[in-house]
């Protein structure tokens, strides 16, 4: 399982996290970018530091940015 702290974002850590589970084409699952965008809610982050964990993982990706921002949402 892939972590996040609010700390400090690692993607390289976070990139090894998921591919030690066998997760490939995750960065183009609609799923996985909902997923993500519920814990980041799950874990508190809001304003900035949210924001800074959405770019970092989405990059400019619009389909990303926009599939993280759903998941946030649901909550």
């Amino acid at each position: 399982m892939a972590y996040l702290s609010i700390a400090e974002y690692d993607r390289f850590a976070f990139l090894k996290g998921i591919s030690e589970n066998g997760m490939t084409n995750w960065e183009g699952d609609e799923i996985t970018m909902i997923g993500i965008g519920r814990g980041l809610r799950k874990s508190g982050m809001t304003g900035s530091v949210y924001e800074t964990y959405k770019k970092s993982i989405a990059g400019s990706n619009e389909f990303r940015l926009l599939n993280i921002q759903k998941g946030y949402d649901m909550q």
